[in-house]
């Protein structure tokens, strides 16, 4: 696996002829040959085998700190960026992030001789999100305006992907996308949750359809899935990095454990937003890991409250404690483990 250092390469050319332009707000990957193209969005998405562009576009203007949509629609606001591009919005698509397009991770490795790419921007400090929580908008009825943050992934292989093999690579990138933030331990803004990704992400893959190699199966048990997966994680964690410091070290502190859980005001008042590096959070964390396992149903809440005791070596009590029942009572251990918490690292920074 390697890296190319975007700031340094403006233009990139691919074996297969194809070429990929980085400037400031956007990347255009051009196509010099019939290619096989899926892709999330809105304009020209689906499987298009009639395309000539794709593009990365950076909504936020310099200086700026929010965007506006060029349209009603993300489609037609798709539409407008591509012109000023100056594509043809017919034979292009492409999606839209505000992270900084000199901030793209580029990944690449061989699969029996075939070359494949990967590129990722990437923010998630603003934006993350559990799949299966509220929702923020009814698109029937609202038109939502442009999202900081978003994890945008492109794959390139000069391979002969079947449709159906691109839609299951396209799963396997999404499982590569969530591993990465779950090996971060990235909390979703939205919910108490660890997040899966952003509510904008989007994925774009490109194949070449008269390749001589030509691949029906791209699940993780495959060669081929196993090689995009680990292009794909590590990609993400790298455009995460050169976007917004965020890595396993920033990661490690309490302020990065305790994020969704309101206690980020706490934590500034009482000096520990830095904690790290100490046993208050690997006890925190555990102390958190129980909290999860008893709001999903895999441990009955008498079982959580008997390890936060041997978690915390003393004597919990909770009124009623025996009557308590899942799921209705999930809200009050939660209450619990936290106060449990905060009790625990007042009285360890005292000491």
């Amino acid at each position: 696996m390697c890296g190319v250092s975007i700031m340094k390469e403006k233009k990139i050319q691919l074996e297969n002829g194809d070429v990929i332009v980085i400037e400031e707000s956007a990347m255009i990957y051009k196509i010099t040959k019939k290619r096989r193209v899926l892709s999330t969005s809105p304009l020209g998405g689906g499987v298009r085998d009639d395309l000539r562009y794709i593009f990365n576009y950076d909504e936020l203007p310099p200086g700026a700190k929010w965007c506006k949509m060029k349209a009603k629609t993300y489609e037609a606001h798709l539409k407008v960026v591509s012109e000023e591009l100056g594509l043809d919005p017919k034979v292009t698509t492409g999606l839209s992030t505000t992270v900084q397009m000199y901030n793209s991770a580029l990944k690449q490795k061989r699969y029996h001789g075939a070359q494949i790419t990967v590129i990722c921007t990437a923010g998630l400090d603003i934006n993350a999100a559990r799949a299966g929580e509220l929702a923020g908008f009814d698109e029937v009825t609202y038109t939502p305006d442009c999202h900081q943050g978003t994890v945008n992934l492109f794959l390139f292989a000069d391979l002969n992907l079947l449709e159906g093999t691109m839609a299951r690579l396209l799963m396997t990138m999404t499982e590569a996308k969530s591993a990465a933030i779950q090996e971060l331990n990235i909390r979703s803004n939205f919910s108490d949750g660890l997040a899966t990704g952003s509510g904008t992400d989007g994925i774009v893959v490109v194949c070449s359809p008269d390749a001589e190699v030509c691949l029906s199966n791209a699940g993780p048990h495959a060669k081929f899935g196993e090689i995009v997966s680990g292009l794909v994680k590590a990609a993400l964690k790298e455009a995460l990095f050169k976007q917004t410091g965020l890595d396993e070290k920033r990661q490690c502190g309490l302020e990065a454990r305790l994020k969704g859980y309101g206690l980020e005001k706490w934590l500034v008042e009482n000096g520990l937003s830095n904690m790290s590096n100490t046993q208050a959070v690997p006890l925190v964390l555990m102390a958190l890991r129980l909290l999860e396992e008893v709001q999903w149903g895999l441990l009955s809440l008498e079982m959580g409250i008997s390890g936060l005791k041997c978690l915390f070596h003393k004597d919990i009590e909770l009124e009623a404690s025996h009557t308590l029942t899942l799921p209705q009572d999930t809200d009050t251990f939660k209450a619990f483990v936290l106060a449990c918490i905060k009790s625990y690292l007042v009285s360890n920074t005292q000491a």
